[in-house]
């Protein structure tokens, strides 16, 4: 059986490491763990589960801390975790199966929680490639937001891990916000110095900003980015026009959004998130019957798409709500019944659509 090693950096990450190490106990065979200089207890839970514990000084790059950590692995395979994540195996032979495979890298879903403290849990949805083979030619690059790479530029084609296993992130909750984008924003400035011409850094910097209330400058960052894009002779990625519509969506002219988002579509026609954006501004128009093809068509998509961030409901319970929403005010109340019941038997604790469907049918 091939040999895992779990590879995470840690700093003053009392909070969140013990749930984290936890969830890996018994599925890693050894657990290496870089601390940045803890000046809380971070090193002594890491020490209950390992003696694996490597100190480095942070030099404010998060691919050297990582990369060390994949120089102290010893497995034949490597999951990479953040402190604030927890890992879950749903089917444990199909997992074994993985590491027995061909492949040399996989997808990991992850599920990023937002103010997940609460009953109802909303979360984003994405795919990152957190398992892979420990070979020499893999490397992380990137002070900030790093990704993993190889000598050569090329990566192997990426294996799916299907429904076995998933990664459940905590870190996106409101009370550590703040923080963490203030250093985010700090290393991302201080990366731009050395490299001004990277439209990824305007679209970092921008999702910092917006994180810290500063919509304005977010704005014109994320309209930069993807402009810096279009000179490279690149398609901006879908990231930056989630982003761009995230924000327009409340400080835009909702004609102007429905134009641009028309546009964005047609780049990414399978991207659930922006069709829901349209769907969006246009039952804030009162364009009703439109509003409901949108979401329709985000209830087909589904949010099971690796390639994209997504948003949990987008393609589901909140496009069944919203499309009741439209039928409503449409004065459809038998179509807006079925939407709320089709939005409840996707998410059974929406109280939304639990209220609507009690009035509707006193």
């Amino acid at each position: 059986m091939p040999t895992l090693s779990l590879c995470m950096i840690v700093k003053n990450e009392e909070e969140y490491i013990r749930a984290a190490l936890e969830s890996v106990k018994d599925v890693v065979d050894e657990i290496i763990v870089i601390d940045t200089g803890s000046s809380d207890n971070s090193r002594e839970i890491c020490a209950l589960y390992t003696d694996k514990v490597y100190e480095a000084e942070w030099r404010k790059d998060f691919s050297a801390a990582r990369n060390m950590s994949l120089e102290k692995a010893s497995g034949d395979w490597i999951l990479w975790m953040d402190a604030d994540e927890r890992l879950v195996i749903k089917e444990k032979e199909a997992f074994k199966e993985l590491l027995e495979g061909d492949r040399e890298i996989y997808w990991v879903k992850l599920l990023h929680l937002i103010d997940s403290e609460g009953e109802e849990k909303e979360y984003y949805i994405s795919y990152h490639n957190r398992l892979f083979k420990k070979k020499e030619e893999f490397y992380f690059k990137g002070s900030i937001h790093e990704r993993l790479v190889t000598e050569s530029g090329i990566m192997p084609e990426p294996g799916d891990t299907g429904n076995c296993m998933e990664i459940l992130h905590y870190g996106y909750n409101t009370a550590h916000m703040r923080e963490k984008a203030l250093r985010n924003l700090r290393i991302c400035l201080k990366e731009r110095e050395k490299d001004k011409d990277n439209p990824w850094l305007d679209y970092y910097i921008a999702c910092e900003l917006y994180r810290l209330g500063n919509i304005k400058d977010a704005l014109e960052l994320v309209n930069h980015g993807i402009l810096g894009f279009l000179s490279q002779g690149k398609l901006p990625p879908a990231l930056l026009y989630k982003l761009k519509y995230d924000i327009l969506l409340t400080n835009g002219n909702l004609e102007s959004v429905c134009e641009g988002l028309s546009k964005a579509v047609n780049l990414y026609p399978d991207y659930v998130e922006l069709h829901f954006y349209r769907g969006s501004a246009l039952l804030k128009l009162n364009r009703y019957e439109e509003a409901k093809k949108e979401f329709s068509y985000c209830v087909l998509l589904g949010e099971d798409n690796g390639n994209y961030l997504i948003r949990s409901g987008s393609g589901s319970f909140l496009a069944y709500f919203y499309m009741g929403e439209a039928c409503l005010k449409a004065g459809e109340k038998e179509n807006a019944c079925e939407a709320y019941e089709q939005a409840l038997l996707n998410n059974p604790g929406l109280e939304e659509a639990k209220n609507r469907l009690e009035v509707l049918r006193t």
